[in-house]
């Protein structure tokens, strides 16, 4: 895949998140912290999700090298 695919493929921040919800997660998202499936999105935050057994936030680049990155994916 070049860069050209690559844009045309993933044109935005949305994009973007939505293909690495699917590579980590599939179908079922799983916190980070505890590993628990009662997860929900936050909508007031893209990609952002909370846990609901340990109350902790997380993305989808946490404990990866994109995580508290200030360069958009």
């Amino acid at each position: 895949m070049n860069v050209i695919e690559v844009m045309q493929r993933f044109p935005d921040q949305e994009a973007c998140i939505a293909h690495l919800e699917k590579v980590r997660w599939g179908d079922t998202p799983t916190c980070p912290h505890c590993e628990s499936e009662r997860v929900a999105r936050r909508t007031e935050y893209m990609g952002k999700w909370r846990c609901n057994e340990c109350k902790k936030s997380f993305t989808v680049t946490y404990g990866t090298i994109f995580y508290r990155s200030k360069v958009e994916l």
